[in-house]
């Protein structure tokens, strides 16, 4: 009987042992984070049939690169969500070294943290002082149109956009037009091309601008994020 509860006893210390270890474990691991990753999809190797299995596996690499030089134990970076609309790439929860092994991978953009965020408003017309009789708002049929997988188009030729007659041949995507020339003058030339809808880089701020096309005008400050974007 002694003996029983002797084997007992045992297995009971070794059961808080193996637990204590995996709490000292979890305290001391790298402190991990949610990152939202933005990748470059062109860079997908031919060997993958999607880009989620893409993503899949280089979070997966990131599980072994980072034990030998790690000096925590090592963590378990898992895939969160992956997007393939408004942007490419994925949300993982990583640690920040492994955060630094991932930008040494081929495809890689950018990653910032996840964070919470609060509610601006629930008017957003209002709020983005959209028009209500020119510009992107009734170009959308006021946010009812069928949004379309349009393709950023930027070259020396069109982004000038001072030829309706050029622009007028592109009609299957976004024009980005170059701060060269007249804001007017191209949002003139846009307008009569009938291209799909322009972005317009310019640092004009004459407020009684009418945007008769679909399009928006932004800063020569953002446009290099908008440029490396296309690319």
């Amino acid at each position: 009987m002694g003996f029983l509860n002797g084997i007992c006893l045992l297995k009971c210390l070794c059961s808080l042992l193996l637990t204590s270890l995996v709490f000292i474990l979890r305290i001391h691991a790298a402190p991990e984070n949610t990152y939202i990753v933005h990748m470059d999809k062109t860079f997908m190797p031919k060997v993958f049939s999607s880009h989620h299995s893409w993503y899949s596996s280089v979070v997966d690499s990131l599980k072994s690169t980072n034990i030998a030089s790690s000096s925590h134990p090592p963590s378990s970076p898992s895939l969160v969500y992956f997007y393939d609309s408004g942007a490419h790439g994925f949300s993982a929860l990583l640690s920040a070294e492994e955060l630094e092994t991932l930008k040494m991978s081929p495809g890689f953009l950018s990653a910032y943290p996840d964070r919470t965020v609060t509610v601006d408003t629930t008017h957003t017309p209002e709020f983005l002082s959209l028009n209500t009789y020119s510009g992107l708002w009734p170009a959308s049929n006021y946010a009812n149109a069928i949004v379309q997988d349009l393709a950023l188009i930027y070259n020396k030729t069109l982004s000038s956009c001072n030829s309706s007659v050029l622009l007028s041949n592109a009609t299957g995507g976004i024009i980005i037009c170059d701060n060269t020339g007249s804001l007017y003058t191209q949002i003139s030339e846009i307008t009569v091309s009938r291209v799909p809808a322009a972005i317009f880089i310019s640092d004009e701020t004459e407020p009684s601008i009418i945007m008769p096309c679909p399009g928006v005008v932004i800063s020569t400050e953002d446009a290099p994020a908008l440029i490396k974007c296309h690319k």
